[in-house]
């Protein structure tokens, strides 16, 4: 598998780039985003399970992006954002949702192949889908 680092500004589509958002769009997402990052470090810090991290993630994408759309676990999958509003339509975002603190699992540039991706790349590939894109986001 080859492993590209991107910059944010390299990686998105460039007709997103034209796009302008308003300032208080701007600021909500912002405030979102944080009480996210917040609420995951603080499961974090608390010793919490991994399951505790897909309240707020769950939280923040349907108040953000995915308010159309189901949000919700998938036989294994930590949580599936559907491209329809309910879960009998097709997934379109898998979600592996790991602690910050949890380095041994959370997939690496260096090190792509981990355990929940691994268990993905698996349950994706016998189902007959493709995965075009893998995308590595962390809290640091």
């Amino acid at each position: 598998m080859k492993t590209n680092k991107l910059e944010p500004q390299k990686a998105l589509n460039p007709a997103y780039k034209k796009f302008k958002p308003l300032r208080a769009d701007i600021d909500d997402f912002s405030l979102k985003l944080q009480d996210c990052i917040n609420a995951i470090n603080l499961v974090d810090s608390r010793n919490e399970s991994e399951e505790h991290l897909k309240s707020p993630i769950s939280k923040f994408l349907s108040s953000t992006f995915y308010s159309e759309n189901e949000i919700n676990t998938k036989e294994k999958i930590d949580l599936a954002i559907y491209l329809g509003n309910d879960a009998t339509s097709d997934i379109g975002v898998l979600i592996e949702a790991k602690k910050p603190s949890n380095k041994s699992e959370f997939r690496q540039l260096n090190n792509s192949i981990k355990k929940g991706f691994k268990k993905y790349y698996c349950i994706t590939f016998e189902k007959g889908l493709i995965i075009k894109t893998t995308t590595l986001n962390t809290l640091s």
